[in-house]
């Protein structure tokens, strides 16, 4: 199994011109078109995706942390022997995502290059190589990428990026009058260089015979937002409107039938869908506050998104 994360990436940027070897996956998945961070920051927003609770847990799972140990999904995965590739240039140590999330599982943060996107290509290639590893040792693996080249102030190599004219945000100093096309430019090159990334591991699972036995997960900690509501807001952080809290959501399971999804879901759904779905544990609200991705309920339903500071809680619109 995979989960490839794309740090602040919009809802609006998964599209075949944006992110085409995500798209050709999203083609054979299940897409998920509403779907909700369980936060507008790093810590909260991956809290969701392995812990399947809501974020307002988060406080009370990073202070018990040594007793808790790590997810559910971590335990069951280890229990069922799988081997675990964690990478991310991310201060994991800082947000306590290590400790929460991975503990006592080797997390790699030490990646060649001087710049994301250098990074984040050779995160890649120790990804696959770790990939090629655990398939000639015939282990099942758990393998996670944390892609860093999409995060303020997204970084591409020079020359590649098709969407033009691009100019550099700074937070510090842009106001509510700037237009911001050229801003969303350089956050849209900085996504179509990650999914070329994505892409190279994409083609090696097709190589290597391992798509059709792979579960590929593709989304984001948070989204990004620029202006979008005229308002002064910029970046993430800041507030709760679905430019910060609305992220992409690929859900590759081999032998499903592709389908789009407009219902709205959240993070705390994906352990939830691995955890009854494919390992077959349940029920799920034993242990989970989220829903079986492939057998959603059909009344509304709350949702809570956490960031630094505040919650927030979201109901239909």
């Amino acid at each position: 199994m995979l989960l490839l994360l794309l740090e602040s990436w919009r809802f609006d940027m998964m599209d075949s011109t944006v992110s085409p070897n995500i798209d050709a996956l999203a083609r054979r998945s299940s897409v998920f078109r509403n779907h909700l961070s369980s936060g507008n920051a790093t810590p909260h927003g991956v809290f969701g995706l392995f812990y399947g609770i809501h974020p307002t847990y988060w406080a009370a799972v990073k202070a018990n942390n040594a007793s808790i140990d790590n997810p559910v999904l971590i335990d069951v995965l280890g229990g069922l022997g799988y081997s675990f590739g964690i990478f991310a240039d991310s201060q994991f140590g800082r947000h306590k995502i290590k400790d929460a999330m991975f503990r006592g599982i080797p997390v790699h943060e030490t990646f060649a290059g001087r710049s994301p996107d250098a990074r984040d290509d050779d995160m890649t290639t120790q990804l696959i190589e770790y990939i090629d590893a655990e398939h000639r040792a015939r282990r099942p693996f758990f393998g996670f990428a944390f892609y860093k080249s999409t995060h303020y102030s997204y970084t591409y190599p020079a020359g590649t990026g098709p969407f033009q004219p691009a100019r550099e945000l700074n937070i510090a100093t842009v106001g509510n009058e700037q237009d911001p096309s050229a801003y969303l430019n350089d956050c849209r090159n900085s996504v179509y260089y990650t999914d070329s990334l994505i892409g190279r591991i994409l083609r090696h699972l097709e190589s290597t015979g391992l798509m059709g036995e792979t579960i590929v997960i593709v989304t984001s900690d948070h989204g990004e937002e620029f202006n979008d509501n005229h308002a002064g807001w910029w970046g993430h952080t800041g507030n709760f409107a679905r430019f910060q809290s609305q992220v992409p959501l690929v859900f590759y399971l081999p032998g499903r039938a592709p389908r789009r999804v407009d219902q709205m879901t959240a993070h705390i759904d994906v352990p939830t869908t691995l955890l009854e779905e494919v390992y077959g544990c349940g029920p799920p609200h034993d242990y989970s506050n989220g829903e079986n991705l492939f057998a959603l309920p059909a009344g509304p339903r709350a949702f809570v998104v956490s960031g630094y500071v505040n919650h927030a809680f979201v109901m239909g619109e």
